[in-house]
């Protein structure tokens, strides 16, 4: 077939682009336990500087709080995939979903920390759509890190650590 030095190249490139993704998701899976705990060592590190100790959350409501999110960015996912179907508009499909995939970026690891400071979904976005641009900075900078392959494995903590001293810092101005 005269198409086969075409197809097969495409070919290997998706499926690299597809197991590059399912590592990226499958490492982060298996770390999220973890993230909790990190954000709360990081707050413990600097506790001097911000004059709090947080604690983890009981299981539960982390993972109630974690359903929620998924459920709410399916919900905002869902009408961007349908952008795509659309003459026209579809040429801003793309764009649009590099601002949800910062978006929700930035909600995965802002809820770390505000985990640990006792906040559960609703109110966790709420304090980031306050602070919308440095969040939606904050998502893009960690998907463009996310997106690049060995640098994902500490890219994920980093946006942890990251995301805890972004809110300390929020948090401790406000109180001052």
């Amino acid at each position: 077939m005269w198409l086969d030095w075409l197809l097969w190249p495409l070919f290997f490139l998706g499926f690299m682009v597809a197991g590059f993704f399912s590592f990226t998701l499958l490492a982060n899976l298996f770390a999220a336990p973890f993230y909790g705990r990190l954000a709360a060592k990081t707050l413990l590190i600097m506790g001097e500087e911000c004059g709090q100790t947080r604690v983890e959350p009981p299981l539960v409501k982390t993972i109630l709080a974690e359903c929620k999110r998924i459920i709410y960015l399916v919900k905002l996912a869902l009408p961007l995939l349908l952008l795509f179907l659309i003459p026209g508009i579809n040429l801003l499909a793309p764009v649009l979903w590099l601002v949800f995939g910062a978006w929700a970026i930035a909600l995965e690891y802002f809820a770390y920390p505000l985990e640990n400071a006792g906040l559960l979904f609703a109110e966790q976005k709420n304090m980031i759509k306050t602070m919308h641009l440095g969040a939606l900075s904050f998502g893009g900078l960690a998907m463009a890190g996310l997106s690049l392959p060995v640098l994902n494995l500490v890219i994920a903590p980093a946006a942890v650590i990251g995301a805890t001293l972004y809110t300390a810092r929020i948090n401790h101005s406000d109180n001052s």
